[in-house]
């Protein structure tokens, strides 16, 4: 049986995927419209490095949950006391 943490940093690289495969979508979907005269070029460029900053946003996000995500076993809780 896995951790916990193992679930959430599966679920970290699960996103990761997500969003490489959202990314490449979006490109394609930019590019096709730029090649079929709906986008101009500027426009495209524009986009393009948004795409990318925000890829780059994501990605730091992801890690950081990553390296800050630790196993409920570590909390390590104190029983309630009843007085």
């Amino acid at each position: 049986m896995y951790s916990q943490k193992g679930s959430r940093i599966q679920g970290v690289k699960g996103s990761s995927e997500l969003l490489k495969n959202y990314k490449e979508l979006m490109e394609t979907r930019i590019l096709l419209s730029g090649d079929l005269g709906y986008i101009d070029t500027d426009k495209l460029e524009i986009l393009q490095e948004g795409i990318g900053e925000v890829e780059r946003m994501l990605k730091s996000l992801f890690k950081s949950i990553e390296k800050n995500t630790r196993p409920l076993e570590s909390l390590n809780p104190r029983p309630l006391s009843i007085n």
